[in-house]
């Protein structure tokens, strides 16, 4: 998936952790190095794994949604799974502030409360290609200890980049 790019045509990797607050307009701040200077920036929120919320760029939005419409709409769970997704996924675009409006519906999902209440403070955290938001209360119970991190990407790291060895096997 793609990234936004800055002006200068270089892409921006999402990392970092930044805890902010909803303002009562339940928009969000996103931060400074990871908005594009020079163009729009357009996102995609949508429900994501453990109660966080999934800030796509419009790219990767954009990709995704062209292998979902690949996915045969006569199988029951995939157009179950792709009605629920159309449903929830909204498009969001930053203002001259740099924040984006999250619906409603989306900020219960993800257990956010909003303006001038105690639990209004969320984290935004960057996943390489994409934002996640979370609760400040659900981002504190995640538990992966850094041993169990490493192992989880020493296994990305050593997948290969295509499909050849599981052809060369099939053919064994």
């Amino acid at each position: 998936m793609e990234a936004v790019r800055h002006s200068e045509g270089q892409e921006i990797l999402f990392a970092g952790e930044f805890v902010y607050s909803i303002d009562p307009q339940r928009r969000i701040a996103i931060p400074s190095e990871w908005r594009s200077k020079g163009s729009e920036n357009r996102f995609y929120v949508l429900p994501g794994r453990h109660k966080a919320l999934q800030l796509m760029t419009f790219d990767g939005f954009k990709n995704l949604a062209d292998k979902l419409r690949k996915v045969s709409i006569v199988d029951p769970k995939s157009s179950m799974a792709l009605a629920r997704l159309g449903a929830s996924a909204r498009e969001c675009r930053c203002d001259k502030q740099g924040r984006v409006h999250i619906p409603e519906q989306l900020l219960e999902y993800a257990e956010i409360k909003r303006g001038n209440e105690i639990d209004d403070e969320l984290v935004l955290i960057g996943v390489f290609n994409s934002i996640q938001i979370w609760s400040k209360e659900n981002w504190k119970k995640q538990a992966m200890s850094d041993e169990e991190m490493l192992d989880v990407l020493q296994n990305i790291e050593e997948m290969p980049d295509d499909l050849t060895h599981f052809l060369k096997k099939t053919k064994e």
